[in-house]
């Protein structure tokens, strides 16, 4: 498979690119973590207003934002132990917004009725609804745009 780790990959990997999304969103992977390596692994999302965006993933997750490196930086740990790490582009290497297919998808067990209270709560805090929340096979699903415009589907599935 193209792009693959080989088998057995020792050591530190690392990738940085460009993926063409509703705010381009820049992605790091190291390694393959697990709770006793120091790898980690992070999506990292270009923002205009970064202490905006990391409150309102803080509120939608649950979750304390925190400062990261910069007053234009900003970290939340999201579930899998992985961390989103939202900033604002140099104007040396701006950022600009672009549509695409890759989406923050953040999932917990619930039903349909809690899906609907999630997206309320999102909505209130700027999120804008694409489509309401619908049945599928696989649980419960609703696509939003955060308050940058950048693609969220909250997921919800049975327990």
């Amino acid at each position: 498979m193209e792009g693959a780790l080989p088998q057995g990959a020792a050591g530190l990997w690392s990738s940085s690119c460009r993926i063409p999304c509703q705010r381009t969103i820049a992605y790091t992977l190291f390694g393959m973590a697990d709770a006793s390596s120091s790898e980690r692994a992070a999506l990292v999302l270009a923002a205009d207003n970064p202490a905006g965006l990391a409150r309102f993933y803080g509120a939608v997750l649950q979750r304390r934002p925190m400062p990261g490196q910069s007053p234009q930086h900003w970290r939340l740990q999201i579930p899998g132990q992985m961390w989103l790490e939202i900033y604002q582009p140099s104007r040396l290497r701006p950022q600009p917004r672009s549509a695409g297919r890759l989406a923050l998808c953040f999932q917990r067990n619930a039903d349909l009725a809690a899906l609907q209270q999630w997206v309320d709560q999102a909505c209130a805090l700027g999120a804008q609804c694409l489509e309401p929340p619908r049945q599928e096979p696989f649980g419960a699903e609703a696509w939003l745009l955060d308050p940058e415009g950048n693609r969220l589907l909250l997921l919800v599935t049975a327990a």
